[in-house]
């Protein structure tokens, strides 16, 4: 039998420009095999960046990195060692989904699943590196805090959460509550 973990959702977030880095909260997210319409990750393919040093910059490749997911117990942690604020994290950092009740998601292994009681499911690819996008973010907009960039990126591994995939199409919502089925 697989072992299952329960989540339940308690943040649901989207760029409200594909062009901008930040997420804004929403109640719902409708999804597609491309992820969510319109947000900055969303697409089947995507251009190859300096995380995939396999590929030369900017082939097309498969789209692994649709959605981020974080729990809001490693973000809560993280918030205390940077000395920041815990509400706006999930969007400075670029999360589309904030969930409850496990503390050290972003160990899951590549091939869990997340199934959702409305029936969406997500292929979780593999743990969300800390970049310098969320670490800028985060730094603007705590100015009073010197070097905020680098210690993100510092104190952000292992504890940023996950990029997955839309393996199942439909609608996720706060409150609902998801099953992790490991591989």
């Amino acid at each position: 039998m697989r072992q299952k973990y329960s989540v339940k959702v308690v943040g649901l977030l989207c760029t409200p420009d594909p062009t901008e880095f930040y997420t804004e909260h929403v109640d719902t997210l409708n999804l597609d095999f491309g992820g969510i319409p319109g947000d900055r990750h969303y697409g089947m393919t995507r251009l190859s960046g300096g995380r995939e040093k396999h590929f030369q910059r900017g082939t097309q490749i498969k789209n692994r990195r649709q959605l981020s997911l974080v729990s809001v117990e490693e973000l809560q942690s993280l918030a205390e060692r940077l000395g920041v604020a815990f509400t706006p994290l999930p969007g400075q950092i670029g999360a589309n989904m904030l969930l409850s009740g496990m503390d050290k998601m972003t160990k899951l292994p590549p091939g869990a699943v997340l199934m959702f009681e409305g029936g969406v499911a997500l292929h979780c690819e593999g743990e969300n590196h800390p970049c310098r996008f969320p670490g800028d973010v985060i730094e603007n907009q705590n100015r009073h805090i010197p070097g905020l960039r680098k210690t993100f990126i510092n104190e952000a591994k292992g504890c940023r959460g996950l990029v997955a995939s839309v393996e199942k199409e439909g609608k996720v919502q706060v409150g609902e509550v998801g099953q992790i089925l490991l591989p």
